[in-house]
């Protein structure tokens, strides 16, 4: 056991010592939704559908007891933690299947190492978090499956149940535990006392969406993207009411063609590399039928959704996915050990010294490719916007000229709480029509998203192609937006 915690300790700093020195050091990430979970925590927002209820209040909490760094570093670190106790959770899961020590340990670091887990474990996102659920829920029904012991069915589906509080993408799992629980003891399925206990985790799971009314209610709540109100809005919002053209749309023939190969490509490239055939063999070698059917399923649900799913930036849907790969790939070098073994009197050093140089090579290649610094373009991004904020003074409104941009300045304005500290707000061009009555004829306006009226006699600015411009009344907004800048004042 004390050998055990040794390898653990390596993983957390080795793993951590790695995403820490990638980490954005406090700069606003300029992509997808990282930039509104740096603040969505802190002021006790809602997010955009599913609404991530437990990732909010988690990141609440988190930012208000860790004392070091700025609010966007905070939660930046955050992912870090749930990544490092979901590759603890794959370390014990390893030595569940009876790996040796050194194997399970090599095999943890290189999914570490591998490209979409470093680049989300750096960032803010909800996506660590869901391995990390991930993690513990296979640990603790791989558990059970082996010692019947009902404390591990319970810890088991508490975790399932409250993991849909944060992504519900945990329902891909049900298909692999509805087996394991069969295969395991069927008598589950009757047992008043396990039926209450997964009832009451389900009521518990559900009651984590009681935020999102509970949010609403609140006046004094000031970012609400995701507005519930009652059971109509309530069900809209966590189905995905918007997306759901983009599940499950795509043709048989691009599924095969295109989305399959797309997802293959993802694993055996851009990914494992040459730990792909080791996962492969790992996958046709195991023996032990029960638990390797639960993992396939588990890899085929979360897979199936994922490549079903049409949207750009679906990358990290594969995260559990490649989590379960990973195990097969531990399982594969154990097996190439034994192969070995009839050939050589001692492989393990050979087997291990191969493990450690893809280990090196992943960490090498993936480190390059996550350090903050080898990305400059979001950090000149990041700093355009403080340089904005910086230029317009007090007292002013800015147009954000994209959906990145815009949550750059709420990260500001309300994270770092610049909108009470110098009356400035941010409004998307959604809303330009407001915006060109606000200008020409002093009519204020609401911002949906903080149930607020902008106060008349702002300053309004927009800013186009890298500069920023002051716009005037008498001049409409939508002239200004298509470039018409000889009579405006630059700023």
């Amino acid at each position: 056991m004390k050998k055990e915690n040794a390898y653990l300790i390596l993983i957390a700093v080795i793993a951590g010592t790695a995403y820490v020195l990638t980490l954005y050091p406090g700069a606003v990430v300029f992509a997808n939704d990282s930039a509104r979970f740096q603040f969505l925590g802190k002021v006790l927002g809602t997010a955009h559908t599913t609404g991530y209820p437990l990732y909010t209040v988690i990141n609440h909490f988190f930012v208000k007891v860790f004392p070091l760094g700025n609010l966007a570093y905070k939660v930046n670190l955050l992912s870090t933690v749930f990544s490092l106790l979901a590759l603890l959770f794959l370390f014990k899961i390893l030595l569940l299947l009876e790996l040796p020590q050194p194997n399970a340990f090599l095999v943890t670091l290189m999914f570490a190492s591998t490209r979409m887990l470093w680049q989300q474990s750096v960032i803010a996102e909800v996506y660590t978090l869901h391995l990390f659920f991930i993690s513990n829920v296979l640990y603790f029904f791989i558990k059970w499956s082996k010692a019947k012991e009902n404390k591990y069915f319970f810890t088991a589906t508490f975790f399932y149940a409250i993991s849909f509080g944060n992504h519900l993408t945990s329902i891909t799992l049900l298909p692999a535990i509805i087996y394991i629980v069969w295969a395991t003891d069927k008598k589950s399925f009757s047992d008043p006392k396990k039926i209450a206990g997964v009832f009451l985790f389900i009521v518990v799971g559900a009651a984590q969406y009681g935020y999102l009314f509970w949010r609403y209610s609140d006046p004094g709540a000031i970012y609400l993207l995701g507005q519930v109100y009652d059971f109509r809005s309530f069900i809209d919002f966590i189905s995905g009411e918007g997306w759901k053209s983009k599940m499950f749309g795509f043709p048989v023939w691009e599924i095969v063609v295109k989305r399959i190969p797309m997802f293959f490509y993802k694993l055996a490239i851009e990914f494992f590399y040459l730990l792909f055939p080791v996962g492969i063999l790992g996958t046709l070698a195991w023996k032990e039928k029960k638990t390797n059917i639960f993992l396939l399923l588990c890899f085929t649900g979360n897979s199936f959704f994922a490549i079903n799913y049409d949207i750009w930036d679906i990358d990290p849907y594969f995260i559990p996915s490649f989590f379960i790969f990973s195990i097969y790939v531990g399982i594969g070098f154990q097996k190439i050990s034994c192969l070995l073994e009839k050939k050589i009197k001692n492989p393990k050093p050979l087997v291990y010294g191969m493990m450690l140089f893809m280990l090196v090579s992943l960490l090498g290649i993936n480190f390059h490719y996550n350090k903050f610094y080898s990305q400059p373009a979001k950090i000149t991004a990041s700093e355009k916007v403080k340089d904005v904020l910086k230029r317009v003074g007090r007292d002013s409104l800015i147009i954000a000229p994209d959906y990145g941009y815009f949550e750059c300045l709420m990260y500001y304005l309300l994270g770092e709480e610049l909108e009470k500290k110098m009356n400035i707000y941010a409004v998307h061009t959604s809303q330009s029509e407001e915006v060109r009555d606000y200008i020409l004829k002093n009519k204020a306006f609401v911002l949906p998203q903080q149930r607020k009226r902008i106060p008349l006699g702002l300053k309004v600015f927009c800013r186009e192609q890298d500069k920023l411009y002051w716009l005037h009344r008498g001049f409409l907004l939508e002239e200004v937006m298509a470039g018409l800048f000889r009579t405006t004042k630059k700023v």
